[in-house]
């Protein structure tokens, strides 16, 4: 194993590992400090501009829970993978899963899961699940991604990126008879899952069954995304999901990304916007009618690229260093996670807020109306006109 033992700081995982033949692969000590623990923090901060009554983001700052190591795979022998799917009131389907020790406790560290009722499975749940929803799955198992989302930002950062941090660890995917993922259901996920290379017939899409009981059950043992992010995450982007082709693609210098097609951080006076932005040569581009390599290439290619804070911004790992993300916040909502993003991949990162409207169908994030005048101000002073 290449990598250091379980430091003496751990003698209470140790005990556990014991009582619960639990395995760790700790490499902690390997790897850059996340940015959890304020490392990163201590240097970042959003690019500092007075423009009126418009403030400026802070990082939020995350305790660290010491009981597991900060990056690491952690082995449950005899371990249960629990997916529990529920329907709202408005029909839409709510996927949550748990990760079971053999005595079908709850593996609770939040660097495996965000999920803050995770510890309230009971076993009881378990015993309402059909038998022939169970998947007993032998040999070796890999849980490389437990986001059951179509969200491209937790897709990615929260899930397939864990191939990379498998290679930190001096292992690789033909270490593992199984691949547990989601449902691989849309063009762009097919197209992820064929960028890292799995076998088809390794992969097990977690969503077709209720239980999955594997002898052997690898889980990585990390900081979620969302003003988390590990500090191996842009290299490992890059490395492993970056578009690599050197071809030159006529695509626009300056692109403005819109949430026309969205429900929430919509620009209530986009049209005004999008008057001003193609008058200094922007051009408006809605992802969500992108294949992969289209997205891939368009912010390959971008100088500029400006919008409403949104998951497609993750393509970000396609930029080349010294380009410029502007993201467009409600003054109610701040978020950190491109802004550590374009920190690691030397990309200039600017954080402009705005008026908040409110959202009657999505409470947790309200749209934004712009003030031209001040987005104006601000481009003229940064150069970007």
């Amino acid at each position: 194993m290449p990598f250091k033992s379980i430091s003496n700081n751990y003698k209470k995982l140790r005990n556990r590992i014991i009582e619960n033949n639990y395995n760790i692969i700790d490499i902690s000590k390997e790897l850059p400090r996340d940015s959890n623990y304020n490392i990163l923090h201590k240097e970042l901060n959003y690019k500092e501009f007075t423009l009126k009554s418009h403030g400026i983001g802070t990082p939020l700052k995350v305790k660290a829970n010491n009981f597991f190591p900060e990056t690491a795979f952690l082995t449950l022998y005899n371990g249960k993978y629990v997916i529990l799917s529920s329907v709202n009131n408005k029909g839409k389907i709510n996927t949550q899963s748990r990760i079971l020790d053999k005595n079908n406790n709850p593996i609770t560290d939040s660097r495996v899961t965000s999920d803050p009722w995770y510890g309230q499975l009971r076993l009881r749940n378990l015993k309402k699940i059909k038998a022939n929803s169970t998947k007993y799955l032998k040999n070796s198992t890999l849980l490389l991604s437990k986001t059951h989302t179509d969200n491209f930002f937790h897709w990615i950062i929260d899930g397939i990126i864990n191939i990379y941090l498998l290679e930190l660890a001096g292992l690789s995917i033909n270490d593992f008879e199984n691949i547990i993922i989601p449902k691989i259901d849309t063009e762009w996920k097919e197209a992820l899952i064929k960028k890292i290379s799995i076998p088809e017939r390794k992969l097990i899409e977690s969503d077709n069954f209720s239980i999955l009981q594997c002898k052997e059950l690898i889980v990585p043992v990390r900081h979620n995304g969302i003003n988390n992010l590990p500090s191996w995450i842009g290299d490992g982007a890059q490395k492993k999901l970056a578009l690599k082709e050197d071809k030159h693609y006529h695509y626009p210098k300056k692109i403005y990304i819109t949430r026309e097609d969205t429900v929430k951080r919509n620009v209530i006076n986009e049209k005004e916007l999008l008057k001003f932005l193609r008058q200094i040569g922007f051009v408006s581009i809605t992802l969500s009618n992108k294949s992969l390599i289209e997205q891939q290439r368009i912010f390959k290619n971008a100088e500029v690229v400006i919008g409403p804070h949104g998951a497609g911004f993750t393509n970000i790992f396609n930029m080349k260093p010294h380009s410029c993300l502007i993201e467009l916040f409600p003054t109610t909502k701040r978020e950190t996670t491109f802004l550590e993003l374009a920190y690691q991949l030397n990309i200039e990162h600017y954080a402009l807020f705005f008026n908040p409207i409110i959202n009657k169908k999505n409470p947790n994030w309200d749209h934004l109306q712009i003030d031209i005048s001040i987005l104006k101000n601000f481009l003229y002073e940064k150069n970007l006109l």
